[in-house]
């Protein structure tokens, strides 16, 4: 069975101070204080309780004292007021798997993106 996930930005985003920010100094922030681990293949998603665009980078996703860095291909945008959709035949995300790039508004795709691997950051205790 297929799943079809839609990720809508907007929700995804920090606040509007944030947005104004490149995709890597938001990364930046977000990684402070961490140490990077082996990075997988996929991604499990029924544990994965916040997560944040990443405009030219990819997606941070947050569970417990890990942050999970899923990069895009080179030359992904993912403005705010995009949604990301996916369609997936399991329950998590591999490297590969392509996003599409849907603006909320005129509900238009602007551009298709693979994700590469995705890379656990956890802060120390």
């Amino acid at each position: 069975m297929r799943a079809l996930i839609l990720i809508p930005a907007l929700l995804l985003s920090t606040a509007v101070a944030a947005r104004v920010e490149s995709g890597e100094a938001q990364l930046a922030k977000i990684l402070a204080g961490r140490t990077a681990g082996k990075p997988q293949s996929c991604l499990p998603l029924f544990d994965r309780n916040d997560s944040q665009t990443l405009d030219g980078v990819g997606i941070a996703f947050r569970s417990g004292r890990t942050t999970w860095i899923g990069r895009f291909d080179d030359g992904c945008h993912v403005g705010p007021n995009d949604t990301i959709v996916t369609t997936t035949s399991m329950s998590q995300l591999c490297r590969g798997d392509i996003i599409h790039v849907v603006d909320q508004m005129s509900h238009m795709e602007h551009d298709t993106c693979g994700f590469r691997d995705f890379t656990p950051y956890t802060k120390a205790k």
